[in-house]
């Protein structure tokens, strides 16, 4: 759960998050709407933790990355999964609310990226002690997993991604699909379409686009070469 660039356009965001994870995890269930609490969300859901990496609805979502600000040693006993966390979210009012009363206690560290409409966009890391948490005012960010990608590697992506920002200041929801299943840096460990010898690679594209008022959301599943979007359930 690796990649995310977050776009402020005039009229909205639009989130595009790659999902890195070992082939042989069991197969994520094609997105769909869940409901939870009195809210739904659509989202996929992954079979062995129970949870998502990436949620959303017409007034808010959220994206999940693995790893804190620096790389760590997982301990293997955790209260419970963090992709539970991105389904918590959904049972609250505000993204306040929620990290102010949500238990984080004894969970593996992780980022989590905040949206709702008519409040502030906001970043989140539980470092396994402390949660930290920021305003995002930047206009365009681009955020890589700590548990993969090296600061090296987190640096070229970031360039790359600057580089694209200039040459499209204004990209569309097709340019940031482009940007994150054509970028190659001739290495294959650090392509935004990655594989690894461990067996682990990217698995799917995932975009919410919020514009003038309306919610768009797709999926793209690699492995099957299957698309999906939230017209279809």
């Amino acid at each position: 759960m690796c990649t995310l660039s977050v776009v402020k356009t005039t009229q909205g965001y639009i989130f595009t998050h790659n999902r890195d994870e070992n082939i042989n995890r069991p197969a994520a269930h094609a997105p769909t709407w869940h409901t939870i609490g009195r809210n739904k969300a659509w989202f996929c859901s992954d079979p062995q933790g129970g949870g998502t990496w990436m949620a959303a609805n017409q007034n808010q979502c959220i994206c999940l990355l693995n790893g804190g600000f620096e790389k760590h040693q997982s301990t293997g006993n955790y209260r419970h999964s963090r992709g539970l966390v991105p389904l918590a979210f959904f049972e609250y009012q505000s993204i306040t609310e929620f990290l102010l009363d949500y238990n984080f206690y004894n969970l593996e560290p992780f980022t989590i990226i905040l949206f709702a409409v008519n409040q502030e966009l906001t970043k989140a890391v539980w470092d396994k002690e402390q949660l930290h948490t920021s305003i995002l005012s930047k206009p365009n960010e681009l955020f890589s997993s700590t548990t993969l990608y090296t600061p090296l590697m987190q640096e070229q992506r970031l360039i790359s991604f600057s580089e694209f920002i200039d040459q499209k200041p204004a990209p569309s929801s097709q340019d940031l699909l482009h940007f994150h299943t054509q970028t190659n840096f001739n290495n294959e460990h650090n392509n935004l379409i990655m594989s690894r010898p461990s067996g682990v690679q990217t698995l799917g594209v995932m975009q919410f686009n919020y514009q003038f008022g309306s919610f768009n959301a797709s999926y793209i599943d690699i492995r099957n070469k299957q698309t999906y979007d939230n017209t279809q359930s």
